[in-house]
């Protein structure tokens, strides 16, 4: 008894084209920070290496492969670590930070200054 497959069936591996995949498990060791208040943008697409950031939840370490996230910042520090291992910290008076999937960071602040 053999069976074939429906015409459709074959055609749905070429059907669907979200991006390159081909090093989807590759190693990423950077990721792009965009941080900005009300008035002005303080850190455009950045390399960092991580970051950790106050949210309702509690604070949050974010490092390159980190899953998509959308969260509420509380006001307070925001501790930014760059490429060369240099710390940065910032202190928030809260906001939103959305992490995408595809190694980039976007944090809005109402207000934000460095200390």
């Amino acid at each position: 008894l053999s069976r074939q497959l429906p015409l459709w069936f074959a055609q749905m591996e070429h059907s669907v084209k979200d991006g390159d995949n081909s090093n989807a498990f590759e190693a990423k060791d950077t990721m792009a920070l965009t941080l900005t208040r009300q008035d002005a943008a303080i850190k455009k697409q950045v390399p960092i290496k991580s970051i950790v950031i106050p949210t309702t939840s509690g604070f949050l370490g974010v490092s390159p492969g980190h899953e998509y996230k959308v969260s509420k910042l509380l006001p307070g520090p925001i501790e930014i670590e760059y490429t060369n291992d240099s710390k940065e910290t910032f202190v928030s008076s809260g906001g939103f930070a959305h992490i995408n999937s595809n190694m980039q960071v976007d944090i809005n602040c109402a207000e934000c200054i460095p200390i």
